[in-house]
């Protein structure tokens, strides 16, 4: 009969515990690095469109966790809030990204999709910031 032997199985499973604990506050930490590159950029945008009268929908881009996640470790990066009359920021963001009709050729806004732009420029370097994260937790 054939004798099977493995050796250092011990010391995998000791490393393999130690990363489970190193886990939640890792993706924690590659989230948030992640974050804050997106809202960065949704700010760099903004202003390069010249989406700013007062500034409220600018100062307004946070990230959040999404109600209702749990445990699940995710963001959400938008406008929050809304201004003094009441609009909320997301809106505007939204009227802005995909435009409105006007009624009897007045009110128009032509959207210029500037969301599009902030996700194809924060998605390189977000993911960037999330494997640098990884890459300290991978060297301790």
């Amino acid at each position: 009969m054939a004798k099977f032997e493995m050796n250092g199985v011990d010391r995998i499973i000791d490393e393999l515990g130690r990363m489970d604990a190193l886990t939640g506050p890792m993706a924690e930490e590659m989230i948030e690095a992640g974050t804050d590159v997106v809202v960065e950029t949704w700010k760099r945008v903004i202003k390069e469109r010249g989406h700013v009268d007062w500034g409220t929908m600018l100062r307004t881009v946070k990230a959040r966790k999404p109600p209702g996640s749990g445990e699940v470790v995710a963001r959400e990066v938008y406008p929050m809030g809304k201004d003094r009359k009441g609009v909320r920021n997301a809106e505007k963001a939204f009227i802005l990204h995909y435009g409105r009709k006007g009624v009897n050729g007045k009110g128009e806004i032509i959207g210029d999709h500037f969301v599009d732009q902030i996700v194809n420029e924060s998605d390189g370097p977000a993911v960037s910031a999330m494997e640098a994260v990884m890459g300290k937790y991978m060297k301790e």
